[in-house]
């Protein structure tokens, strides 16, 4: 109840109506539970590996949500004013905008998927899917869900920031806790099963959703940055 009260505190703070606060906060329930029933549902599953394959519909949503997210990033570091610790947001945002624009080349082969161009041969070699990816070359590849694993936790932390005094106008907005509790969910329970395999048709069933809970990574970062932006403007404008 508590916890419920301070995400819809941040209505005035995100100048956003209950509602939206709502309908943000149970989108990733609501996502998660569908593609998850789909992938049982014989008559729906094919639709759901469909919509989930490699260069598909929710791969192409993860790629403009990371590169959104990016450019959104560029537009809130030059937002912040020069005030207290204004050095330390910007220095935060900024590095966060090359992760996402990282991420979201990564997520295209860097243009491949698009342009078709050929694999160098130098990583042909090490890449277990002959593409220009470094998450895919040998030793990173099948392991991605150590990566969305660490993106969970590092929002657990910013949740944690709204106590910090120096930063909590950056922190994690409460509103986006479900997306990290899906994301960390199916991410512990992948790692888990690498080290302790369970049900080889649940543990099918979550790598099918590996590709969802990469979209949501996206979606979660670029809700953070424009609520970021949202949190911001009022203060400009009073200044």
């Amino acid at each position: 109840m508590v916890f419920l009260n301070k995400m819809i505190t941040e209505s005035t703070a995100f100048r956003l109506s209950k509602k939206k606060i709502l309908a943000i906060y149970f989108f990733p329930y609501i996502i998660t539970c569908l593609f998850a029933f789909m992938l049982v549902y014989n008559k729906a599953r094919l639709y759901a590996l469909m919509l989930l394959k490699e260069n598909s519909l929710v791969e192409n949503l993860t790629f403009i949500a990371f590169f959104l997210s990016f450019l959104y990033s560029i537009k809130l570091v030059r937002k912040i004013k020069a005030k207290t610790h204004s050095k330390i947001y910007k220095l935060i945002i900024g590095f966060m905008a090359i992760v996402f624009f990282f991420i979201a080349m990564e997520e295209i082969a860097w243009g491949q998927q698009f342009f078709n161009f050929e694999t160098p041969e130098n990583f042909k070699k090490i890449n277990a899917q002959d593409e220009l990816t470094l998450h895919n070359i040998n030793g990173l590849q099948g392991e991605s869900e150590i990566f969305r694993l660490a993106f969970g936790l590092a929002g657990l932390v910013g949740l944690f920031l709204n106590k910090n005094r120096v930063l909590s106008p950056i922190a994690f907005p409460f509103m986006l806790s479900s997306y990290l509790l899906v994301i960390i969910s199916i991410s512990v329970f992948d790692v888990y099963d690498d080290f302790y395999p369970v049900s080889s048709n649940i543990s099918i069933g979550v790598q099918r959703l590996s590709e969802l809970i990469e979209m949501l990574i996206g979606f979660t970062a670029l809700l953070y940055i424009l609520l970021l932006i949202r949190k911001i403007q009022p203060v400009e404008k009073h200044s």
